[in-house]
């Protein structure tokens, strides 16, 4: 079948580091092609750093419920809102997982192409995490040196030049004299959204001080400083290990499941951990979404339940199941929130139309 060989294809692109993201929402369709309208299979599309949770739920669920495993696909979660968002029924996925909440243009895109509410819950907490490789010596960063290193102009002598820096010695003499690499998604991922909401601008705000000229705060550089991996948290891990001094950025629960290999970079002296990230203290903390199609219930009963088993306390709680992969656990309150949200069938973002 064409579906068996184009998913073949896309088995090996990842296996040597190809990012799927390049070859965008398309890649979604192929691997759903063929499937006809009476299929009930619950599909599961977005972002690198919920996949291993969603992916460890949709298999406990399969074999507890005896039904046939949801598909959970790993996109970023920008695609993953682009393919959520563009239709409704057995071609279009019934689940959309993400690092950021949906923006405006997003929601617009829904409300043109759905029918029906949407469910919006809360996961858990992540950390965007800076690793090393633990045989590399470990060094704390600012924002406002990340965004030295990583801007492609930056203000020197009163003007704005094409960035000279080749090593974080460059950026700021008290750092160490390292090849600045930094290996991180693409402009599609919600990780680089936050990346750049909560790291770059930040330190370009800082710049800002002391240069009075405009700057363009999301401009990095495309000579080899900024590596765009896609939405590949893996492969960054393996690229890490085997290439000393290099940075990596992926979200706590891949640092989690990595500490023999991979050790984190203080960001502002603050080392990303549980507590820190609960508490918001470490910057680039950040809450994990899980957004559904209500009106696909009518279709597929078991989603409801599916939906559910992401807000119980044995699967996502301090004791959970998810807490041993990664995730950061919601406080109590928040947690048991959730689970009345979807326990109540309550939609959180209302489409016109809906049904």
């Amino acid at each position: 079948m064409l579906r068996d060989k184009v998913l073949m294809i896309l088995k090996f692109l990842c296996y040597v580091g190809v990012p799927l993201t390049l070859f965008g929402w398309g890649v979604y369709y192929l691997t759903t092609a063929g499937h006809s309208s009476v299929d009930r299979k619950i599909r599961v599309i977005g972002s690198s750093a919920v996949f291993p949770f969603a992916a460890t739920v949709a298999e406990r669920f399969a074999f507890h419920q005896s039904i046939s495993t949801p598909v959970v696909e790993s996109v970023g979660t920008g695609i993953g809102f682009k393919v959520f968002c563009a239709g409704f029924g057995p071609r279009h996925p019934d689940v959309l997982t993400a690092s950021r909440p949906i923006e405006e243009n997003e929601k617009k895109m829904c409300q043109a192409h759905l029918t029906g509410d949407l469910y919006s819950l809360i996961l858990g907490y992540d950390g965007i995490v800076l690793t090393l490789s633990n045989k590399s010596s470990t060094f704390s960063l600012t924002p406002e040196q990340i965004y030295l290193a990583l801007a492609k102009k930056i203000p020197v002598g009163g003007k704005l030049i094409k960035n000279p820096a080749i090593t974080w010695k460059d950026v700021d003499s008290d750092l160490p004299d390292i090849k600045i690499r930094i290996l991180g998604p693409s402009p599609t991922s919600g990780t680089r959204d936050t990346f750049t909401q909560k790291i770059l601008t930040p330190g370009c705000h800082v710049v800002r001080e002391f240069f009075h000229e405009d700057l363009n705060c999301n401009n990095i550089r495309s000579d080899g400083a900024y590596v765009d991996i896609g939405a590949n948290e893996n492969m960054i891990i393996q690229k890490v290990i085997t290439s000393p001094g290099a940075i990596g950025i992926v979200s706590y629960s891949f640092l989690d499941q990595n500490r023999n290999r991979v050790q984190a970079l203080p960001i502002n002296n603050i080392l990303p951990t549980v507590t820190t990230i609960q508490s918001k203290r470490y910057i680039l903390s950040r809450p994990l979404y899980i957004y559904a199609k209500k009106a696909r219930e009518n279709v597929i009963p078991e989603l409801h339940r599916f939906l559910e088993e992401f807000t119980l306390e044995q699967v996502s709680g301090p004791n959970g199941y998810l807490v041993q992969r990664g995730l950061i656990p919601l406080p109590p309150q928040e947690h048991a929130q959730q689970h009345l949200l979807i326990h109540g069938k309550v939609p959180q973002i209302y489409i016109k139309g809906g049904i």
